[in-house]
């Protein structure tokens, strides 16, 4: 199919662990379309992701939610005057917004049955639909990597996803020296609110950094958080007060600081996909909820990586399963280290 196309527009208004799942997407449409202009429209925090590619003629912030933000943005899009644009989230937005700027060629996902009105809806708002059934029940065997890729294909392009590279700038670099020295071998810890979920307490956590710090003696651990992990990061802090916890980095001092580690443990967060960016090793863990559909889909795409499913907490096995999942967390991170 032949194309001639000037601007193109990308949506991706999601987290930041989506929208660094869409860089290889948006790298591989500027190689096929190098001498179209592209702009995306994305969230506050998944601006970050984007913010060091340097070909990106508009990044559009969309404030989720805010109706002067979105009324603002689609007023921006109409006076750019799109040749095409991608919707590659699963928000409504990035359905109406093309549709209502009036760009002419609007590509994006039809859920089939999974999202009967939203399929509905889709024949009205898209010129050009690519079917994927959005069943967390049912895993497609897709990366979310290679779920955007169909968009191509709908387009009668076969394109295959290449890895994605975060890179740190000098400054980054020498902050992470002067937090981390060389002369150390450190694997990270990255704290979020879904290590204690389903039953599985802080006490729990506790013992599993203990017993970390067991079987790694020569290695030392660091813990990274955002602003929604403060809590934690202070009970972490004051439990082990030798420790280092680097709480509420901007996205090149993160990447910079995780960018030491010789390994990440995380769970199913966006650690893991910057993890990906950097080439980190890691072990991720994924709750058992919905466990092939997620795990298969949000993996650290072409990185080293280990999967720990976490079971639901029942009172009546907690012993159990502290004990399966400690263990199944160290012999992943084993494997990592001796890759």
């Amino acid at each position: 199919m032949s194309l001639d196309l000037k601007k193109i527009l990308v949506i991706r208004c999601d987290a930041l662990g989506d929208t660094l799942v869409t860089l290889p997407f948006i790298n591989e449409l500027k190689n096929k379309f190098d001498e179209a202009k592209i702009s995306v429209v994305v969230s506050e925090r998944g601006k970050e992701a984007v913010s060091f590619l340097p070909f990106l003629k508009n990044v559009y912030i969309l404030k989720m939610g805010d109706k002067e933000s979105e009324k603002e943005i689609l007023n921006q899009i109409k006076k750019e005057k799109f040749d095409l644009s991608f919707n590659v989230t699963e928000k409504m937005i990035g359905y109406t917004l093309p549709f209502m700027a009036g760009i002419k060629k609007r590509v994006g996902f039809d859920p089939g049955f999974t999202q009967p009105i939203k399929s509905i809806l889709c024949k009205l708002l898209l010129t050009d639909r690519a079917k994927y059934k959005n069943n967390p029940k049912v895993s497609m065997g897709l990366h979310e990597v290679e779920r955007q890729f169909l968009l191509f294909k709908k387009l009668g392009f076969d394109m295959s996803p290449k890895a994605y590279k975060i890179p740190i700038s000098e400054d980054d670099k020498k902050k992470a020296d002067l937090l981390l020295p060389d002369n150390k071998k450190y694997i990270a810890i990255h704290l979020s609110n879904k290590w204690f979920s389903n039953g599985w307490n802080i006490y729990w956590f506790y013992e599993l950094i203990k017993k970390l710090r067991e079987n790694f003696v020569d290695f030392e651990f660091f813990f990274t958080a955002g602003q929604a992990e403060k809590d934690i990061a202070k009970d972490i802090k004051s439990h082990f007060q030798d420790v280092k916890v680097f709480e509420n980095l901007s996205f090149g001092e993160w990447a910079g600081v995780l960018s030491k580690a010789v390994s990440l443990l995380t769970m199913d967060t966006s650690a893991s996909h910057l993890s990906a960016g950097l080439a980190l090793p890691s072990v991720v863990v994924f709750e058992d909820k919905y466990f092939k559909h997620t795990s298969e889909r949000w993996y650290p795409w072409k990185s080293p990586h280990i999967i720990v499913k976490r079971e639901k907490m029942e009172v009546k096995e907690i012993e159990d399963s502290n004990e399966k999942l400690d263990s199944d967390i160290i012999a992943g991170l084993k494997k990592l280290l001796l890759m």
